[in-house]
């Protein structure tokens, strides 16, 4: 029986503020930008942040992420990035759709 060999990890804590002036993608003035933010590293372990529905287009969140890079993650991707996509909430027909900022 043969032992696995333990992998190192990077554990990355990113503190999701604030955004500042994002650009409204509604047509109407009167309705408010809901924001939420969407980061990840690897692209099938995405992180979602809370919808700030006061902000309008200045949103804060105040949320933490943690992630884990392992080396065979950083060795398969040495190039890797945090990607951070910010949407907004609106309302399509009395249902939920999202929208990119």
């Amino acid at each position: 029986m043969e032992t696995s060999s333990l992998r190192k990890a990077i554990i990355m804590e990113i503190i999701l503020i604030s955004a500042q002036e994002l650009t409204s993608m509604s047509n109407s003035s009167s309705t408010p930008v809901q924001t939420y933010v969407v980061a990840y590293i690897n692209p099938k372990e995405k992180v979602v942040s809370r919808v700030d529905r006061t902000g309008n287009t200045n949103p804060t969140w105040n949320d933490k992420f943690v992630f884990s890079v392992d080396e065979e993650f950083e060795h398969r991707r040495p190039n890797c990035c945090l990607l951070l996509e910010i949407y907004n909430v609106r309302r399509c027909r009395n249902i939920s759709c999202l929208k990119t900022c």
